[in-house]
């Protein structure tokens, strides 16, 4: 079938495919990118109000135990995870139906993934990108580079 006998519907379906394999593939470079390049800031930090000043520390440079102490307060999990710890997020939804209220199930991956790329916020959209992305950084970057992202990027209070 030529182009011409697609039609409408079928021209807009081949330029929609086009244009999100484009992206994807423009994501995966990115992030190959990013596997050995210091990300020069994150979304977050662009969207801050306060001034940022940022000097990237190697994760080799930290004492072992700044790792240690952030994977025990943000996500215990972290070593046997592949990104989206699934019993977090249940254990959550459970206890957002007993008590009330819905408390964090993020790991750092999807932390990571949030403060690298997206926006702040609360949507099912956003959560959705942010698993898919948690879930490419472990292929791609790998349980050390995801932390030590995290510890440069992670945003700890106003302006911290």
């Amino acid at each position: 079938m030529t182009q011409s006998e697609r039609g409408f519907g079928g021209w807009t379906w081949f330029v929609l495919w086009r244009t999100v394999l484009g992206m994807l593939l423009l994501l995966l470079i990115l992030l190959l990118t990013l596997r050995f390049v210091a990300p020069p800031t994150s979304s977050f930090m662009l969207q801050s109000p306060y001034p940022v000043r940022q000097q990237w520390v190697r994760i080799d440079s930290l004492p072992a135990h700044v790792a240690l102490a952030m994977v025990a307060s943000e996500d215990q999990r972290f070593p046997a995870h592949f990104g989206v710890d699934f019993s977090a997020i249940s254990d959550a939804l459970a206890q957002s139906e007993q008590r009330g209220g819905l408390r964090g199930a993020s790991t750092i991956s999807q932390q990571t993934a949030k403060n690298l790329l997206l926006w702040p916020g609360r949507s099912l959209v956003r959560k959705g990108l942010e698993a898919g992305l948690a879930l490419s950084l472990e292929v791609i970057w790998g349980k050390k580079r995801i932390l030590e992202v995290y510890l440069n990027i992670a945003e700890f209070g106003k302006g911290i």
